[in-house]
């Protein structure tokens, strides 16, 4: 016989084991629906949350591979530039590889972007276009710690030349707001693609000749670089530089191209201005030509200026 229970459950007794067995009749509430409507959407949500998460993961993997310290654990750096920043002449003589090999005892050196008679204004060799299509289809998550800006010399030299024909009836101030103009864009690209500091070094250009076109841009790039809008995050490394810099052939001094000795101030310039946490530097060290320098070192310039 069977006997029906106050939840809808019909129990059935067999004679022969004497086994009382159920045979659940289930009345379903409105909110069970619901909830039973719910779980069978959930798989379909899953899926669209897994296929989501696998899109984003090659970029989110790409981030961190380049945020994670190298085997070394030196921060890295970049190098973007002109001549002087990959190199001119081989050495003894040139700087050729000079900046990767030297920059290599303090960071870990990713390869440098530049080449030979690059410029910051708008000419046939304007840095920004060709870097941005030299990087084109670099990782797009390849980020450095640092990086280091070498350009201004070839703007010296170019202005009011054939090479930039644009410039020779524009007044000098509206060529210091070009400069700082176009540099802006360089350094928002730079900044794109770094995590700490851009250090920016002094253009170095000794022509007697452009003298006047020399302290315009190079006033022109400090002031840019010194804005208040970079938060800190760009660094002016000023080097005043003389015959002692620059690189010595038959001929003479090549007034547009700095040598070994330069390279390694830039290099102690740049290490001294960064940043404690990621170099463990001591503060107070004073650094060749540009660098912090230490109250002795100091003084001993303020008595050779009287």
């Amino acid at each position: 016989m069977g006997k029906k229970t106050a939840a809808g459950e019909k129990r059935t007794t067999t004679k022969a084991t004497g086994v009382t067995k159920s045979a659940t009749k289930k009345v379903v509430l409105p909110e069970k629906a619901l909830e039973r409507a719910a779980a069978r959407k959930r798989p379909a949500a899953s899926a669209q949350k897994v296929l989501e998460r696998l899109l984003k993961r090659p970029a989110a993997a790409a981030a961190a591979a380049t945020k994670k310290p190298s085997s070394s654990g030196k921060a890295s750096l970049r190098v973007y530039g002109d001549s002087n920043a990959v190199g001119y002449r081989p050495p003894p003589r040139g700087t050729k590889g000079c900046f990767f090999e030297y920059a290599q005892r303090h960071f870990s050196v990713l390869p440098t972007v530049g080449k030979t008679r690059l410029t910051i204004l708008p000419s046939d060799f304007q840095f920004l276009p060709w870097a941005q299509a030299k990087l084109s289809d670099e990782q797009p998550g390849l980020l450095s710690d640092h990086s280091l800006l070498v350009l201004g010399t070839n703007d010296i030299t170019y202005l009011r030349k054939r090479i930039m024909e644009w410039s020779a009836e524009v007044k000098e101030a509206e060529i210091a707001r070009l400069v700082r103009t176009h540099l802006h864009q360089v350094l928002q690209w730079i900044r794109g693609r770094t995590l700490g500091t851009i250090f920016v070094v002094e253009p170095l250009n000794e022509m007697q000749s452009k003298a006047d076109m020399k302290a315009l841009v190079v006033s022109a790039v400090r002031e840019e670089v010194s804005s208040k809008a970079y938060k800190g995050k760009v660094c002016w490394l000023p080097m005043a530089w003389s015959a002692e810099d620059l690189q010595v052939l038959e001929k003479g001094p090549d007034p547009r191209h700095f040598n070994r000795r330069a390279v390694h101030a830039i290099l102690d310039a740049a290490v001294a201005r960064k940043p404690r946490a990621a170099s463990g530097a001591r503060p107070g060290v004073s650094a060749a030509r540009g660098g912090a320098r230490g109250p002795k070192r100091a003084m001993k310039e303020r008595g050779r200026k009287k």
